[in-house]
């Protein structure tokens, strides 16, 4: 019996990598960072916006206990944020890569990372040779824990979105296995979510450890509790739903 993660993307971006290098230094400016992905959704395009980001990132960032970062560090981290909303790129792809390896850094829910810790990105599971869930699904990020039984292993397997509600409560009146039947993007995130109890309900039936399967979001915590409700009214309480400010207060960050 074996257990493999194939990741389908490796590392960090090139794009991201002297922003993410550069938060990495000092977590106090992580709240910034997520204010920042919150409140910016669109590509900044004109000088009129342009002032009023900085004005807003300089606003936020000036309270901010900085033991780490530099007013020269400062002004880079506020000038390749810059650089990423100003991209080519598609904005919303790039403000959920550095979401997604912001929660990388910031490291599992459940357990201690150690240096036995293993960390996947956009990863499928197989095991026997056999991919789990039965589909072309993946999850962002895993973090994975061997041990040499199986059962003792431990896992923290995770989806991160930015805006958590508008992709599981597309119609909240409809279950998910409802909107699962359904064409376009609404049946196509109820099938991701359908994924992810198909990859709980394997681990579970072949008696092997648990993963504990997050979703991750900027969402406001009267949202994610709304979210959470809905999903454990739709039979899938067993997705965690957790918002920024609970992975700024994991003790194991540092």
């Amino acid at each position: 019996m074996k257990l493999e993660f194939d990741e389908t993307k490796k590392g960090e971006p090139h794009y991201l990598r002297d922003l993410l290098k550069l938060i990495k230094k000092d977590k106090a400016c992580l709240d910034v960072i997520f204010s920042i992905l919150k409140g910016y959704t669109e590509k900044i395009d004109d000088s009129e916006r342009e002032d009023e980001f900085t004005e807003v990132f300089n606003s936020l960032i000036q309270n901010k206990d900085l033991t780490y970062l530099d007013k020269h560090d400062v002004e880079r981290i506020k000038e390749e944020l810059l650089s990423l909303y100003k991209s080519d790129r598609d904005i919303g792809e790039l403000r959920g890569k550095l979401f997604e390896h912001l929660v990388v850094y910031l490291g599992p829910m459940s357990f201690s990372a150690s240096n036995n810790t293993e960390v996947y990105n956009e990863v499928k599971i197989y095991y026997d040779g056999q991919v789990v869930g039965d589909s072309d699904h993946t999850f962002d990020i895993i973090f994975y824990l061997p041990n040499e039984t199986l059962k003792k292993a431990q896992a923290d397997n995770i989806e991160c979105k930015l805006n958590l509600r508008n992709f599981v409560m597309s119609d909240p009146k409809k279950t998910v296995d409802e909107l699962s039947k359904e064409a376009g993007k609404k049946g196509k995130n109820a099938r991701k979510i359908k994924y992810m109890k198909s990859v709980h309900e394997f681990f579970r039936d072949k008696g092997l450890f648990i993963p504990n399967i997050y979703f991750i979001s900027i969402n406001r915590n009267r949202e994610i509790k709304a979210i959470k409700k809905y999903l454990d009214e739709c039979d899938y309480s067993f997705i965690n739903c957790v918002y920024t400010n609970e992975l700024l207060n994991l003790p194991k960050i540092k």
